[in-house]
């Protein structure tokens, strides 16, 4: 395989031809240049590709590749029957072409797994030629797909649209990348998360005291048996779930709701220094729990199953526990002093700090709230644009009237309708939930070749 690497858009080309201005015509250049070459070369199979080059230090540079299978072997000292506008190409062997070394059938597979990385829907790919079709004229193998996405150069949906003309294997390809997206998912997630709470900071209001709270967080400074389970009963929108989480440095927060199961899997005490159940929904859930929450001296087993085959070591002791619970749970007569439906381990091992309805755990505000834009809603996006939009539309109808009346023929383009020309990033688009799109392969006659 050649390769041509120059700043084509910067500088003249070696042989004196000026900088081309366009990836357009770059392309058109060369193509004009393979089509004769092939024919002084003798050459029978050509796939060649234009790709950004993603790692550059020059924004917006490209590459070639070229992978030419000629008709006869033919003995060259130099590279300079390969130059392109007197650019010499790199022909070091990369990793996609391991065996080119062996004869035979290895040989030929292995220049055709060279023929398709040039081929390939690569990241930053912009045109693709060939008169050599994978699936038509060669067969494509799992490995060589695999490889290209473990190492970053298809896209997600590129490498399942072609996982699926493969065939074979498709099944656990689709496995492993629906695996690696959900991953992926969730870490998008946490970090946007991170960035939320970093502007909600901005609306957070101090946090009233609570006796019973200040003498909870003192009872851990010295060594007990086993600690109380705080619980903050109030109303919604009340400010518990921040409050709770104003506790800690890092608490390991969990969306309780309506769980028949704590899922501990992924808490360490040694990261974490708290545990919040947030939105807990009755009581009887964490009368339920009592075995985790007594947090004892002791080793647990979550996940427990009649096989536990997914069951997981939990070891709670000296971690302090936060629930959040409405004022309307439906159970509330499990922690009602003297109740005859009272429970008693509840009252016994809960510090139940609970407010009236309307109070809050946060100091009111004595002005309005700072008004700060949201810029994490695709909601508040569509909103802006079609206000924007509206704007417009008004715009050019005042522009319509005004020229009726004075009699002119000029129209109003609303700036909605103007025409923008495309950008594509020097970094490419990595972004692993965005297709890539690029100008469809552009077939090539094969040279001095017979019919297949």
């Amino acid at each position: 395989m050649l390769t041509y690497n120059w700043d084509f858009f910067g500088k003249a080309f070696p042989d004196g031809t000026p900088a081309l201005k366009t990836t357009q015509k770059l392309w058109r250049a060369w193509r004009k240049w393979v089509k004769k070459k092939k024919k002084n070369l003798g050459v029978a199979k050509s796939t060649s590709t234009m790709e950004q080059s993603l790692h550059a230090d020059v924004e917006g540079r490209v590459h070639l590749h070229w992978k030419v299978d000629l008709h006869s072997a033919v003995d060259l000292k130099s590279k300079k029957p390969f130059a392109f506008n007197g650019i010499l190409p790199d022909v070091r062997r990369q990793w996609h072409e391991q065996g080119m070394a062996a004869r035979g059938v290895t040989s030929q597979l292995a220049s055709n797994r060279v023929h398709f990385y040039c081929f390939a829907p690569k990241v930053g790919t912009l045109y693709t030629s060939t008169n050599w079709w994978p699936w038509k004229d060669y067969r494509v193998l799992g490995k060589w797909l695999d490889d290209l996405w473990t190492d970053g150069k298809l896209a997600h949906n590129d490498y399942l649209e072609l996982s699926m003309k493969v065939r074979k294997g498709h099944a656990a390809r689709k496995h492993d990348l629906e695996a690696v997206l959900a991953d992926e998912r969730a870490r998008e997630v946490d970090e946007q998360i991170s960035e939320v709470n970093t502007a909600l900071q901005k609306l957070v209001l101090p946090s009233r005291k609570f006796p019973q709270v200040e003498e909870w967080e003192k009872s851990f400074l010295h060594l007990e048996f086993r600690w109380k389970v705080l619980v903050l009963c109030a109303d919604s929108a009340s400010g518990k779930s921040t409050f709770a989480e104003a506790r800690f440095e890092k608490p390991f927060v969990i969306t309780v709701e309506d769980a028949v199961a704590l899922d501990l899997k992924n808490f360490d005490c040694r990261h974490y220094d708290g545990i919040v159940l947030d939105n807990v929904n009755s009581w009887a859930q964490l009368r339920s729990w009592r075995a985790v929450l007594q947090a004892r001296n002791a080793k647990s087993k979550g996940a427990q199953s009649g096989t536990n085959m997914h069951a997981y070591v939990q070891y709670l002791f000296g971690v302090p526990i936060i629930a959040t619970v409405d004022l309307d749970a439906p159970d509330a007569c499990l922690v009602e002093e003297g109740g005859p439906n009272a429970s008693r381990w509840l009252l016994k091992n809960c510090e139940i700090v609970r407010l009236q309805p309307g109070e809050t755990f946060y100091k009111q505000r004595d002005g309005p709230a700072p008004r700060i834009p949201n810029t994490y809603s695709l909601f508040a996006k569509t909103l802006r644009k079609r206000a924007q939009d509206d704007a417009s539309s008004s715009y050019s109808g005042r522009q319509t009237e005004t020229t009726r009346q004075t009699g002119t023929e000029t129209e109003a383009v609303s700036p909605s309708k103007m025409e923008s020309k495309p950008f594509i990033p020097a970094g490419g688009i990595r972004n692993s939930g965005l297709e890539r799109t690029a100008p469809k392969s552009q077939p090539e006659t094969p040279s001095g070749t017979g019919k297949r």
